[in-house]
């Protein structure tokens, strides 16, 4: 490992400048291997971050993470379920995939505002993703209820 690398353990604080701890931790998936998701505590102000760029599920778990965090950066791959399949880019669902729908009754647009984040951005879009078209009805309902796209050269800070 390079002296710059270090070796990432779930549920273990990673100490970094200036106050900035980082926390791993596993995140249900159907995918092989393992996915983690990341919490970051800027220790001076207190700020978290809880980064997400793959997520299957809503788990209790999960929620316990993320409930309460500054700012969400959330996985935002497909609108819908069946997205790649109606195009006929896949034979798998988003779900099937390891990948939370944003729309529908239980996607991550509707279980998201129950867990007081000060921030939500969707990131790790699919280019067959509509919210990605500024002037798209999709992009809208993600804006009027409060969240946000991520795109090329945002800066958060917590």
């Amino acid at each position: 490992m390079a002296p710059d690398q270090r070796a990432v353990a779930p549920g273990a604080e990673m100490a970094f400048a200036d106050g900035l701890t980082c926390r791993a931790f596993d995140v249900p998936s159907v995918v092989h291997g393992r996915v983690a998701g990341h919490r970051l505590t800027d220790g001076r102000g207190g700020g978290t971050l809880v980064y997400l760029p793959v997520v299957q599920a809503v788990t209790p778990v999960l929620r316990m993470e993320i409930q309460g965090c500054q700012c969400l950066l959330i996985d935002g791959s497909c609108w819908r379920d069946d997205e790649l399949v109606r195009l006929g880019l896949a034979g798998k669902t988003a779900r099937e995939m390891g990948h939370l729908p944003i729309d529908g009754r239980d996607g991550s647009l509707a279980q998201l505002p129950s867990l007081a984040v000060g921030r939500t951005i969707f990131v790790h879009m699919n280019n067959t993703n509509p919210i990605l078209l500024e002037d798209s009805p999709e992009r809208r309902v993600v804006e009027d209820s409060g969240m946000q796209v991520a795109m090329d050269g945002l800066e958060v800070e917590v």
